[in-house]
């Protein structure tokens, strides 16, 4: 990598340079020609960058516009490049020109110190990209409610929800849940939902084989990750419920107060007596 990114760095540098050098064999180039070379210089460099990228299977480049915004990138700044030295007095690019000969004399001359100061540079970057996640951890922008494997566990939502988890069960939502804002659940296992009153929208809980939607009821859904069935069962309100499916959801199927559905493999949505449910 390190090896990469000084390939790069001076093809990027030396692409406009070597075009400028070009420019400037005749005694008294015009500015156009100036630019034009620099700007050729710099996609001849593109060029060359890309193909080593492909040979070497650092990248394949999947599509045309990744290729075009690439070479658009190093012929940019061949053009700024190009119209910054016509913009320049002779007597700074004069200057600037030797002060750069004179830079890479004296980094030939230490290119041991070079070399080992641009790894050193490189391990320490790497150093701090792995330190920063372990030190400085990301704020989660989810909540986890999970009950223990061997007892129950009631908690409160923001918007004064009530809900308990079976045990082993899993629940999580997004920072930003309120009652005036969108109110979506992630569930894993069993919990028994009641959805208080007065939110403007509805509570929309997901799970790996079912959706349910309400805004003031008490019902239970039981939805694991590793299980094929799902069940939900309307203790008081209304719950609209459908099913999860690979391409689409399925039709929106109403539950009222003491009805159940069950969730099979196919996806599909079958009504069943609550009491039946609750006694499987």
């Amino acid at each position: 990598m390190l090896f990469l990114n000084l390939f790069a760095f001076t093809l990027l540098l030396g692409g406009p340079i070597a075009g400028y050098r070009f420019a400037t064999w005749r005694k008294e180039p015009r500015r156009w020609e100036v630019v034009a070379f620099c700007a050729a210089g710099g996609l001849v460099a593109a060029i060359c960058l890309f193909g080593t990228l492909l040979l070497t299977d650092l990248t394949d480049f999947p599509t045309v516009s990744m290729e075009l915004t690439f070479i658009g990138e190093y012929l940019l700044i061949a053009l700024v490049f190009g119209f910054a030295v016509v913009a320049t007095p002779e007597s700074i690019r004069t200057r600037l020109v030797l002060s750069c000969v004179t830079l890479a004399k004296h980094t030939w001359r230490r290119r041991g110190q070079v070399v080992v100061a641009a790894v050193g540079a490189q391990l320490t970057v790497a150093v701090g990209v792995w330190l920063r996640p372990r030190l400085f951890p990301a704020p989660s922008v989810y909540v986890h409610a999970d009950a223990p494997r061997d007892a129950e566990r009631t908690t409160r939502l923001p918007d004064d929800t009530q809900v308990i988890l079976s045990p082993g069960s899993h629940l999580s939502y997004s920072t930003w849940f309120s009652p005036h804002d969108e109110r979506e659940l992630t569930l894993d296992g069993e919990g028994t939902f009641a959805v208080a009153r007065g939110s403007r929208t509805a509570l929309t809980l997901d799970a790996a084989s079912v959706e349910v939607s309400a805004s003031n009821a008490r019902f239970t859904v039981h939805a694991s990750n590793a299980g094929p069935v799902a069940s939900v069962i309307v203790r008081e309100g209304l719950v609209r419920l459908r099913a999860r499916r690979v391409e689409a959801f399925g039709k929106v199927v109403t539950l009222s107060a003491g009805e159940g559905a069950r969730v099979g493999p196919n996806r599909e949505i079958v009504r069943e007596d609550s009491t039946f449910l609750l006694h499987r």
